[in-house]
């Protein structure tokens, strides 16, 4: 992770988050370039139905926002590699089926992410949402211990967790993420 500045009209915020305005215009010093990014919400999960309902209520809610699915960790990792800079919020299933397309794939776990991620510095909160209470914790003490904000959620009754628990942690976390880059 590196470090990012956003401007808009000449000033420079030291923020994560410019209030719900979807597009800044981000400095990143290491390309030394300047560059429009779309703020962007990343999930990992495999679960089309979760998927689906996931979409939904972030096309509700948070219009403004890109957001980005993989199925797999390592297309997970490959994504925030490229576009770590427009994240937001980052959202984590731990166990992961193979793609249909690819039955032989190894997809990884969230684990495999949260391992990624504490490679570097905390640059946007993490919510884990898995069935495997075990994993999630697991997960949740990695991030913890090097001081990244993460959230727990647990899926419950099918898909309605999503409207009820998930989306309220996604926006409390984006509200954070606001406190926490001043």
């Amino acid at each position: 992770a590196g470090t990012f500045d956003q401007t808009t009209r000449g000033a420079v915020i030291s923020s994560r988050w410019i209030g719900t305005a979807s597009v800044a215009l981000t400095y990143c010093r290491k390309r030394n370039c300047r560059v429009s990014v779309k703020r962007c919400i990343a999930i990992l999960d495999d679960n089309e139905e979760r998927i689906i309902e996931m979409q939904r209520v972030l096309a509700d809610k948070f219009p403004f926002f890109d957001c980005h699915f993989s199925r797999t960790a390592p297309e997970q990792i490959a994504w925030l590699q490229e576009h770590g800079a427009s994240a937001i919020c980052w959202c984590l299933d731990h166990d992961l089926e193979p793609p249909a397309s690819h039955p032989t794939c190894d997809p990884g776990t969230g684990r495999d992410v949260v391992e990624f991620l504490i490679g570097g510095e905390a640059a946007f909160p993490v919510i884990v949402h898995t069935t495997n209470a075990h994993a999630g914790l697991a997960m949740m003490g990695l991030l913890n211990e090097r001081r990244w904000p993460a959230i727990r959620v647990m899926p419950y009754e099918d898909l309605q967790w999503i409207a009820e628990a998930w989306l309220p942690a996604v926006r409390q976390a984006i509200v954070d993420a606001a406190g926490d880059f001043p």
